[in-house]
């Protein structure tokens, strides 16, 4: 069956023109999220104290020190919180040296529990992204614990015992 130039390139439009419409909803239509709320039982204390561990490790990420950023992070294991080991910490170092950097900047904290919170960061890796406008950024996630009175920067395990999905940021 032959089929004309034109109407092969009214359907091809047809299609694309679809295609974009449905990249183009309406976000206030879709089904909104459930999201817990954060907590009241941290002082501000706890979140000046996170704050700056988390402005700690993004000034090292943003110049690049990886090995300065990597020693912030630590596991949360059952109950117990741990450096990472040399192969957590190899493979943390292989990843983010492999990654273009821009840039980075620190979108979102919340906290809600000893051990379930999240810190969210950008990392733009394209030349003509932009952090403000998150084009051209990936997104990163940690998790700082409260242990024995001492808060950490662990890396988000979505596998560990009372670790869930807490919201979008």
């Amino acid at each position: 069956m032959k089929i004309s130039k034109t109407l092969f390139i009214a359907l091809s439009a047809s299609l694309l023109f679809t295609a974009c419409a449905g990249c183009s909803e309406d976000k206030s239509k879709r089904p909104s999220v459930a999201l817990h709320a954060p907590s009241l039982d941290f002082s501000a204390q706890d979140s000046m104290t996170v704050k700056t561990l988390a402005n700690d490790y993004l000034a090292a990420f943003a110049a690049k020190d990886y090995e300065t950023a990597a020693d912030m992070l630590y596991k949360l294991e059952n109950d117990s919180i741990r450096e990472l080991n040399a192969s957590e910490r190899k493979s943390y170092l292989n990843t983010m040296g492999q990654l273009p950097n821009y840039g980075c900047k620190l979108k979102g904290l919340a906290l809600y529990t000893t051990n379930n919170n999240r810190l969210v960061y950008m990392l733009q890796v394209t030349s003509t992204g932009s952090l403000e406008t998150e084009e051209g950024v990936m997104k990163f996630y940690l998790n700082p614990v409260l242990k024995d009175g001492q808060w950490y920067l662990t890396l988000l395990d979505m596998e560990q015992e009372g670790t869930e999905k807490l919201f979008n940021i």
